[in-house]
């Protein structure tokens, strides 16, 4: 791996974070996991286990905290270890991913050199690619949540119940969170018609009822929910035609 110590830069923590709490969901999978089925197989040639794609997703972090421990060579991909005891026994992984874990926190102590080299194999050379720890780091959150995605579909298939959020990128799960607040600022005011609008049914059918209601106070308390009714326009059409009919059948009762 290629230093170029008179130019560091402090460790991205945004980023080492992002894969830490990949590989803890990862990790929290496997600690009750039994090795059966870990090791069950998918797929129609059976090349698909959860313990294959979690041992993959190990070699990954691994090949990129030997190549930060070394001052030769660089970080190379295709040079795993590819340890099989990773893929048969789960809780020998999730020990694995807890040490990974540890490492990648412990590297923001120090700075780390701007530049950094990958070795990409290309037709027998390996072809020295510039890169850097944040490049590197990005790639292994992408690359660790692909994997999970799969393991996510595997495990649906063995029958274990996952979070939601397994195996789902951060990039998307911050789009939820600006669609949820999006709506956060949109739905008050159709709620907020919603209960307006169930009150003053609520109160039109009391006045109706109770006979205090006379012609115009009737006729207010119909322009007060046609009001309502016309704020809930963005939502559904099938409930939009509902409201006016239920005014329809209160007034039918008056008359």
């Amino acid at each position: 791996m290629s230093r170029h110590p008179s130019r560091s830069t402090p460790c991205p923590e945004g980023l080492i974070e992002e894969n830490r709490l990949a590989l803890a969901q990862l990790r929290g999978m496997l600690d009750h996991l039994a090795p059966d089925t870990y090791r069950q197989a998918f797929g129609e040639h059976g090349r698909h286990t959860l313990g294959k794609h979690v041992r993959h997703i190990i070699d990954h972090y691994d090949a990129l905290l030997d190549g930060l421990e070394k001052d030769e060579g660089g970080i190379d991909y295709e040079r795993r270890r590819r340890d099989e005891a990773l893929e048969q026994w789960p809780q020998q992984a999730a020990g694995h991913l807890a040490g990974s874990e540890a490492s990648l926190a412990s590297l923001t102590a120090q700075p780390w050199p701007e530049r950094l080299t990958l070795g990409y194999r290309l037709d027998g050379d390996v072809l020295g690619v510039s890169s850097s720890l944040a490049r590197e780091l990005a790639f292994l959150t992408s690359h660790t949540i692909h994997h999970m995605a799969i393991i996510a579909l595997l495990a649906q298939q063995a029958g274990i119940r996952l979070p939601e959020a397994f195996g789902v990128h951060p990039s998307t799960l911050r789009h939820w969170q600006r669609a949820s607040e999006t709506q956060a600022l949109i739905f008050p005011a159709r709620c907020g018609s919603c209960l307006t609008l169930s009150s003053l049914v609520a109160v039109t059918r009391s006045s109706v009822h109770h006979g205090h209601s006379g012609g115009s106070g009737l006729a207010e308390n119909a322009r007060c929910v046609n009001q309502a009714v016309a704020s809930t326009s963005a939502l559904s059409p099938s409930l939009i035609r509902a409201r006016p009919s239920m005014l329809s059948g209160l007034l039918s009762k008056k008359r």
